[in-house]
């Protein structure tokens, strides 16, 4: 393997042609890489060159969702967060009202406590090109979690290819020596502040009875993981080889 082509193989930034807008397009077929052809004929050059006139800059958010049962087919998503590398943080949590709303409903209707939450959700990560998880990227929890409610509830969820995903799980199991390789404790290994809301069966009794302060406590516990992981995304990112798997 060539040098350039190992440093293609680890760069920060890969934009997701998925989501490119037209005046994006009209940047990569009308400026040229150093070979002499345009970015769109050699997109590899871009990632390479990083042309800091490019308006193209990739958006990273680390995500995480709590929710009231493993499986989405017997609970719903209590909150989501997202942070944003380098920036805010967006999040989204169900209320005592859409809970106690639900208990008049129907049996036969289907649960829609986590409707709102579910459509803030989709039109925040799809203005993401990447995301981040920590075991929650397909056939684990938030990923296919999240998509059922979706399509439970009959709300949109990104297609294929819309918005990529990694698992930071993977990244610190393949790089990493851990007894445990839960989020808390591999970001207490390397000092990483994480996990000062621990969850506990009661708060969680509470929250399901739609207790306001039990579900705030959850949102807190819920952004503190998304928080966590920009950090060691950071430390693990270098040793990492760039994946361009969807959500």
């Amino acid at each position: 393997m060539t040098k350039e082509n190992s440093m293609r193989n680890n760069l920060p930034f890969r934009f997701n042609p998925h989501k490119l807008r037209k005046k994006d397009m009209v940047w990569l077929m009308t400026h040229k890489c150093r070979h002499g052809h345009t970015y769109m004929e050699h997109p590899g050059c871009f990632y390479v060159e990083q042309p800091s006139e490019s308006p193209i800059h990739e958006r990273i958010g680390f995500l995480d969702i709590e929710s009231t049962n493993l499986k989405a087919s017997f609970g719903y998503v209590i909150s989501w967060a997202i942070k944003e590398k380098g920036g805010k943080l967006y999040h989204a949590c169900v209320t005592p009202e859409e809970i106690c709303r639900e208990s008049s409903t129907k049996l036969e209707t289907p649960v829609k406590i986590d409707y709102r939450i579910l459509k803030e959700f989709y039109h925040t990560v799809t203005q993401f090109d990447k995301v981040f998880v920590y075991w929650g990227k397909n056939r684990r929890h938030d990923i296919p979690y999240l998509r059922h409610r979706c399509l439970k509830a009959g709300v949109e969820f990104p297609l294929y290819k819309e918005v990529l995903c990694i698992d930071l799980y993977d990244w610190a199991r393949n790089f990493l020596s851990m007894h445990s390789y839960r989020l808390g404790a591999v970001c207490q290994e390397f000092g990483i502040p994480a996990k000062d809301h621990p969850l506990t069966g009661q708060i969680w009794i509470k929250a399901n009875a739609g207790n306001k302060r039990a579900l705030n406590f959850i949102l807190k516990h819920n952004d503190e993981d998304v928080i966590c992981m920009e950090p060691l995304h950071a430390m693990l990112e270098p040793f990492a080889r760039l994946s361009k798997t969807s959500i």
